[in-house]
């Protein structure tokens, strides 16, 4: 009888243990399970992220694209005469409305293209997809306005007036030489693509800071409306990239910010960005005929 009893008592022990064991590996396989859950879910939101960030730099290509085609169109235009009978037409809230809908880039796809697929509640892939209820929405200036008159406020003009600008740390490295100028054409600047003859090069060379003659390589005191300047790097046969070449530099800078306004959908913060629009004015030259050549 002893004996059996210790036999029964060591069976129950042997039992005890084999719980103890089937429940330690359970608690193994579970913890696994969760880690790798965590795991595919961190992956997935991190494929999220880096899709939506694509799709925000493919708009930003294709608007930047657009703007080189309608920035220039707009500035010949407000430069033609009978243009002021209808202002709105070169307004730069209109060249970026304009340069919106040329890109596209707010919805991926057209809605009536949409609509004809009859999809129906079909959820959207294309993560960055937005509507903008005003251009400020998704387009600012890229420093505070020195004088903000409540019109014109999506750029900075390439100008004196903007002395914020000038000494922003973020921006003061990566623009050019601003243009000297009136009050007037500050405010039209600002509202308009402004090209004319009364926005010239700031006088008394090399007396202010360095700031206001960077990449000028010809006296603005000798040559106020028109100076060398080094031509930049694209390709339109001109001269080569490097060259100085005789000319006067129009310069905006403003900012695009991408997401702001759908973040909490996506869950992406959303990513901000300075860009300088310049536009070169180069004095007009009369084009050499064979004859001319030949004698």
């Amino acid at each position: 009888m002893k004996t059996q009893t210790r036999l029964f008592g060591r069976r129950r022990n042997q039992g005890y243990a084999t719980v103890a064991i089937v429940a330690a590996v359970a608690m193994i396989l579970i913890s696994m399970m969760t880690y790798s859950l965590v795991g595919n879910l961190t992956s997935l939101e991190s494929q999220v992220g880096a899709q939506i960030k694509q799709d925000y730099s493919q708009k930003e290509d294709a608007l930047l694209s657009a703007l080189l085609h309608v920035v220039p169109n707009k500035a010949i235009g407000a430069m033609q005469q009978g243009s002021a009978a209808n202002p709105g037409n070169y307004t730069w809230e209109k060249i970026f409305e304009e340069a919106i809908n040329l890109a596209n880039a707010e919805q991926a796809a057209d809605a009536i293209v949409i609509s004809s697929l009859s999809l129906g509640d079909a959820i959207t892939a294309n993560t960055g997809d937005t509507s903008f209820e005003s251009m400020n929405d998704f387009v600012g200036a890229a420093e505070s306005l020195t004088w903000d008159n409540s019109t014109g406020n999506l750029v900075n003009g390439g100008n004196w007036y903007e002395y914020r600008m000038l000494i922003n740390d973020d921006l003061k490295d990566g623009i050019p030489a601003p243009l000297r100028c009136d009050y007037d054409n500050y405010l039209l600047d600002k509202e308009y693509p402004l090209i004319t003859f009364e926005k010239l090069h700031v006088y008394n060379y090399n007396s202010f800071h360095s700031r206001y003659y960077k990449g000028l390589n010809a006296n603005t005191d000798s040559f106020p409306l028109y100076n060398l300047y080094e031509y930049p790097d694209v390709k339109f046969g001109y001269k080569r990239p490097g060259d100085n070449f005789v000319a006067k530099r129009n310069w905006w800078t403003f900012a695009l910010t991408f997401g702001d306004h759908n973040s909490d959908a996506t869950g992406v913060p959303p990513t901000t960005k300075n860009y300088v629009l310049s536009i070169y004015e180069v004095p007009s030259q009369l084009p050499l005929s064979a004859s001319t050549t030949m004698a």
